[in-house]
């Protein structure tokens, strides 16, 4: 593979009230240029994990912290959306998370399902585990429901602190765990070394894996 070749001038000046833009070349003759379109404060929360793009180029994204809740430190998080209008941004702060059993503090990237739902993870919920949410626009209000809390299992068996998220085209959700699970790791608040697991839809309810979990039920620890 051909090594990328970066040049940036040493010197810049940016114009007031104007995007800061920069030029990067690469060795292939292509260029890039940078934008800044929006930027963090204290009162917004910083973001912990990287946007997605929905329909007509809306950008949905979360922040660790920030928001209007008072139940946590510097905030619970929130989702928000830049849309574009008008050649700029339009910043909107769709939902703030209040901690407690509808979790806090979203920690990975959003998946987005064609009926327009976004799906994501929060790093702690009612059990102390964590929490996989969806949010949804009714009547032109974004609703927040909690579709899974970890720490169901005892010993965290289930897992904990979900990291990452993805969807499928019959609507299930894959993901990882940071904690928990049956391999004993002995360094974390949640003992085991993390899971992968799979949220199904049916009859209305989400559940995790293809029945009802139990301790029992779980796959054996596994070195292959």
């Amino acid at each position: 593979m051909q090594a990328l070749h970066r040049s940036v001038p040493s010197r810049l000046s940016w114009p007031k009230g104007r995007a800061r833009n920069r030029d990067v070349t690469y060795a292939n003759g292509g260029v890039w240029t940078e934008s800044i379109i929006y930027s963090f404060t204290q009162g917004t929360g910083r973001p912990a994990a990287g946007p997605i793009i929905g329909a007509s180029g809306v950008v949905y994204g979360t922040t660790y912290s920030g928001g209007r809740s008072r139940n946590c430190y510097e905030g619970c998080g929130t989702v928000f959306e830049l849309n574009p209008i008008g050649g700029g941004w339009k910043t909107s702060n769709l939902y703030s998370f209040q901690g407690g059993g509808n979790g806090y503090s979203p920690a990975s990237v959003l998946v987005l399902d064609r009926r327009g739902t976004l799906y994501g993870t929060l790093s702690r919920g009612d059990n102390g585990g964590g929490v996989i949410f969806e949010l949804q626009e009714e009547g032109g209000r974004w609703r927040e429901r909690p579709v899974y809390n970890f720490w169901t299992v005892n010993n965290c068996a289930d897992g904990a602190t979900p990291v990452g998220l993805i969807l499928d085209k019959n609507g299930t959700l894959y993901g990882t765990t940071e904690e928990g699970g049956i391999a004993s790791c002995g360094y974390n608040d949640h003992g085991g070394c993390g899971t992968v697991f799979k949220l199904t839809h049916w009859k209305g309810k989400w559940r995790l894996g293809e029945k009802k979990l139990t301790a029992e039920s779980l796959p054996s620890a596994s070195n292959d």
